[in-house]
């Protein structure tokens, strides 16, 4: 489920955050694979591009669609070494002080030093950027070093060592350099079992640094924002990664009130990076059908909403407002292929997301299946 802001419409969020840190750029990466190679941001348009994109699966280094950690948080990219992510300099994507970064992250394989976010150039401390990675030696942990052009940098990594058997991580780290609204320097890695998690449960799984070397980042950083990718154009793939990625959020203190509060670490977690629900639930009751069978799509809503749609991802946008009472409200739908549904919901300017998919072209259903006679002997025939 996913809450969309304009710029001007962030008061919704901070209504609902203690701390008044702001959500200034979220790539949800729901993108499917027939789309450009564009990414798309929604709070800001501060839309990136896609490195080492095609629309062949053949040639392809990201992987559109793949499946995300929860059904709500609809689908995510899958980025083999040589693909990856530019999100440019703009400010909302080069934080300086005083900010969240925030997405989840499912590892294929463990490799040195790969990067999840790069903003610097080299390894000389006389730079300003952000670098998280999968840390040294097995490179099974999750790392964050900052450098603010200084002689020194600031590094923690978190303590957790993580799985590459199909777990999905949430991952968040919140940079303080005064370390006045918390600890300076914060690393939160949680297994996304499916289950809600609690403030207590983000303050169990958060360890880092409680002072800092470092200061504010200059902006703009070293190099413009890499997500995947350690450099632009390198034929060797070195420190590249190989892992699912999805919404990916960044949060900012432009008021100076500081980062995200472990509780609202937490509501971003349950969900998203709004950390604001609308949809309760979104389902179908068949996974998979034969072309032309029907399956029922199920819903639940906090209402009141202002809008309710389903969109099939093929041009039909189907209006859910007069299906619904008292919140819930079910649709009959026959896909002719595999289709993925998004069901939207809006109150105000707030939007959430959810998205359900169909496998078509299964084996046909059988109604009822016959004899014509009950036990026989040979060499008798039986007709069905």
């Amino acid at each position: 489920m996913k809450l969309i802001f304009t710029a001007a419409s962030l008061a919704f969020f901070l209504l609902t955050a203690s701390a008044g840190a702001m959500l200034v750029a979220w790539y949800p990466l729901d993108e499917s694979g027939a789309d450009p190679d564009s990414v798309t941001e929604l709070v800001a348009n501060n839309d990136g591009t896609t490195i080492g994109f095609d629309p062949d699966p053949g040639l392809t280094f990201i992987t559109r669609g793949h499946p995300s950690a929860r059904a709500d948080l609809g689908t995510s990219y899958l980025i083999t070494k040589g693909g990856g992510l530019d999100l440019g300099a703009a400010a909302a994507v080069q934080p300086t002080d005083k900010f969240t970064i925030a997405f989840w992250f499912q590892p294929l394989t463990f490799n040195a030093f790969d990067r999840f976010l790069e903003s610097q150039m080299t390894n000389t401390n006389a730079q300003d950027g952000i670098r998280i990675d999968t840390g040294g030696g097995a490179g099974n942990r999750v790392r964050v070093l900052v450098r603010d052009g200084g002689a020194a940098n600031t590094q923690f990594s978190h303590p957790t060592i993580r799985k590459h058997d199909g777990t999905w991580y949430f991952f968040a780290f919140r940079y303080d350099s005064a370390g006045v609204d918390n600890a300076a320097f914060q690393l939160t890695l949680i297994e996304a079992n499916g289950n809600p998690v609690d403030g207590a449960a983000v303050t169990t799984a958060t360890a880092g640094r409680a002072t800092a070397n470092t200061g504010p980042i200059h902006a703009p950083h070293a190099r413009s924002t890499l997500i995947g990718l350690e450099v632009l154009g390198n034929p060797g793939h070195g420190n590249n990664l190989h892992a699912a990625l999805d919404e990916l959020a960044f949060y900012d203190n432009s008021d100076g009130a500081g980062v995200l509060s472990d509780q609202q670490l937490a509501d971003v977690y349950n969900f998203g990076p709004s950390g604001i629900n609308l949809i309760n639930a979104f389902s179908s009751d068949l996974a998979s059908v034969a072309p032309g069978n029907p399956a029922t799509l199920s819903w639940e809503v906090e209402e009141p909403v202002d809008t309710l749609t389903l969109d099939d991802g093929r041009g039909t946008v189907t209006d859910l407002v007069p299906l619904t009472a008292a919140g819930t409200g079910t649709l009959a739908v026959t896909p002719s292929e595999t289709t993925t549904y998004s069901l939207r919901a809006t109150r105000g300017e707030a939007v959430n997301i959810s998205t359900v998919r169909i496998l078509a072209n299964a084996a046909p259903d059988l109604a009822s299946f016959t004899t014509s006679a009950g036990i026989i002997s040979r060499p008798d025939r039986v007709g069905l």
